[in-house]
């Protein structure tokens, strides 16, 4: 019996440590990491092409967002395949970042992301396509 109460007082004291220590998780926070995705452009004589997206978002602090997109290439249509970083804002659940320096294979392009999140998923436009992304 005593054996028992001193377990019971020891388990009691480490939930009380764990929870006491706990941070909840802030909603910002929960917008990081990679999502993969892609949108469709018209690429003229070739129609529609779907181009891959990687999205790293690996801070979100205050409203403010950073990472990196990957964009890769359609057939045709490469000349703007390559990494970007991209900084900007997340209020509520509109996340809008634009690349912060030239990419692409004459580092001549940029790239602008307006999306919606929503849990594991991001909806919206890269370059005012319409995209879609999940984790």
């Amino acid at each position: 019996m005593r054996a028992l109460r001193l377990l019971l007082a020891v388990v009691t004291l480490l939930v009380a440590s764990f929870l006491a220590h706990a941070q909840p998780v802030r909603e910002a926070d929960s917008v990081l990491g990679r999502y993969k995705g892609s949108y469709t452009v018209l690429v003229a004589e070739f129609g529609f092409q779907r181009v891959g997206v990687t999205l790293e978002i690996t801070s979100a602090a205050g409203g403010t967002v950073t990472g990196k997109a990957i964009r890769g290439s359609a057939p045709n249509h490469g000349t703007c395949r390559g990494d970007y970083k991209v900084a900007g804002t997340l209020k509520g659940k509109s996340l809008v970042l634009r690349s912060i320096e030239k990419s692409g294979l004459a580092r001549d392009c940029d790239i602008a992301l307006d999306l919606t999140w929503s849990g594991k998923k991001l909806v919206g436009t890269v370059d005012g396509n319409e995209a879609k992304f999940s984790k």
